[in-house]
């Protein structure tokens, strides 16, 4: 059995678009229930990185 998640995402506007992009890819290769644009709530697991000068943190709960 495999967990679900939802994830989040914080990330500068080069980073975001390319996340908007493959979305669908995302979603399904980490088996997530949805994909949000927004600040992880406490609690979520989360991971900060940098490329090339733009930020993104993603951020993730696994479903009951």
């Amino acid at each position: 059995m495999a967990d679900r998640i939802e994830l989040y995402v914080e990330a500068t506007a080069g980073l975001r678009s390319a996340v908007e992009t493959h979305k669908a890819y995302i979603t399904g290769e980490t088996l997530a229930v949805a994909l949000k644009f927004e600040t992880p709530p406490s609690g979520a697991s989360r991971s900060e990185d940098e490329f090339e000068g733009e930020k993104v943190t993603f951020g993730f709960v696994v479903q009951a």
